[in-house]
């Protein structure tokens, strides 16, 4: 392997365990018990005030609304600037289909069952 392909398998193994334990570090979960997300071991509600309209919609705004763009902007940035890297780096479905698919091709010298 040569060295994007090493890095390309770091990268890959890093972000499927900080994704596996990413609930159990509490760095983002929803707590269905609390009824609110988890964010870096804080509570991440709304705060909705039926009395103040003005505040809650504010909240609503800067807490959901700004977040979801935000993500989406990044996410078109990095998309834009670096190609498939979430696709191809680091997600966690794609690590482990490439991670079965090796084990395969070590176990049989096929990839999967049907070639």
């Amino acid at each position: 392997m040569n060295r994007v392909q090493w890095q390309r398998l770091f990268w890959r193994t890093a972000f499927f365990a900080l994704f596996v334990l990413a609930p159990v570090l509490d760095l983002f979960r929803l707590d269905l018990t609390q009824g609110h997300f988890i964010l870096f071991g804080y509570p991440w509600t709304l705060d909705i005030d039926p009395a103040n309209a003005w505040q809650s919609t504010l909240n609503i705004i800067v807490r959901v609304f700004l977040p979801i763009a935000l993500i989406v902007a990044i996410g078109f940035w990095v998309s834009w600037r670096y190609g498939r890297l979430y696709c191809g780096w680091l997600c966690p479905h794609f690590s482990v289909v490439e991670t079965i698919n090796s084990l395969m091709r070590r176990a049989s010298g096929k990839p999967t069952l049907w070639q």
